[in-house]
């Protein structure tokens, strides 16, 4: 047999196993009562065997994938070019975009960004730059952006951490280490509860059309591809549990507005760097004061106790102790 004719015989086999696979995948989905647990472990195992014969035939084909900063691939049996839905591709760029946002934004500030838009220098340095598809159900690869002439401030640095921190959190979520080694890695607890309430944002719905999220890439390092089924909702609501939310405390700057004389619930607003009004409540015995730099319209000082609610963002802020802005307690 010729070469050539021998050549093309192994491509075509390699194609009907292909074939072959993902139609038992689909078969398995559609007639399966099993535990959803199950048939991922199922599903995940002839899945890699898709994708490993995907890998060959465009090796010999001569496809070399360029390598690239982040590789999000969708995975399902209905979820492939020409078939996965454009809003859960939308949608699943915009969580991991949004994820890695926040998280940098925690990283440059130091503070949780609860409401309002990142500033413009994170809204510019996480702009993906999507370079194209790849082999597997849908794989979508993606680069940072490179520094541009039109804004100078740009923060690289930063965003890659962002993603790698995320991308060691998706690893641990889906593995069996327990949280405290986890924790004791991140070393910082209000950061550690983001990641993961980050990451959950990112995991597939239960009832959606994509079974699992996978990450790969550059910035993923040595560790390999790190992926999220639905079931890892759970582990990552269990972590969250487990994390103290505790009390932070903070001292922010801004005026009164909208005071509740019963409650002594009221709003700082005009806050610096363009940040969101904050809801805050104070005191009975220091409400006079309060209302005393309401009626004065000036800036104030609020030093209090914030918690964490259970998505993992700031509430209320206790405030404690107020006084004016420039004139000290």
């Amino acid at each position: 047999m010729r070469e050539d004719v021998r050549q093309d015989t192994n491509f075509k086999v390699t194609i009907e196993q292909i074939g072959r696979l993902e139609r038992a995948l689909l078969a398995m989905r559609e007639s399966s009562t099993g535990p959803p647990d199950t048939l991922d472990t199922i599903a995940a195992i002839q899945y890699q065997e898709i994708v490993r014969l995907r890998s060959e035939l465009d090796a010999a084909l001569g496809f070399a994938e360029e390598a690239s900063d982040l590789v999000v691939a969708l995975q399902g049996p209905n979820v492939g070019l020409g078939k996965a839905p454009a809003s859960v591709i939308a949608t699943t760029l915009d969580n991991v975009r949004g994820a890695v946002q926040t998280v940098s934004s925690y990283l440059i500030t130091g503070r949780w960004q609860s409401r309002g838009r990142p500033t413009q220098v994170v809204s510019q340095s996480t702009d993906f730059q999507f370079v194209g598809v790849a082999s597997g159900s849908v794989r979508l690869k993606l680069n940072l952006p490179e520094p541009q002439s039109l804004f100078r401030d740009f923060e690289r640095e930063p965003i890659e951490r962002s993603v790698r921190l995320l991308l060691e959190t998706v690893r641990w979520v889906s593995s069996s280490t327990h949280l405290d080694e986890f924790e004791e890695s991140i070393k910082d607890d209000r950061l550690l509860r983001l990641l993961l309430t980050q990451i959950r944002r990112v995991t597939p719905p239960s009832k959606g059309v994509v079974q699992r999220v996978e990450f790969s890439g550059r910035l993923a390092g040595s560790n390999g591809s790190h992926f999220l089924s639905h079931s890892a909702t759970k582990r990552i609501m269990d972590a969250l549990n487990e994390v103290s939310p505790g009390e932070t405390r903070v001292t922010e700057e801004g005026k009164l507005r909208s005071v509740d004389i019963d409650s002594g619930d009221f709003e700082l607003r005009q806050r610096p760097d363009n940040k969101p009004n904050l809801p805050c409540r104070i005191q009975s015995n220091d409400l006079p004061r309060a209302l005393d730099y309401l009626v004065r319209n000036v800036m104030v000082i609020a030093v209090g106790v914030q918690r964490v609610d259970d998505r993992g963002w700031p509430s209320q802020l206790v405030v404690e102790h107020i006084y004016e802005a420039g004139v000290g307690s």
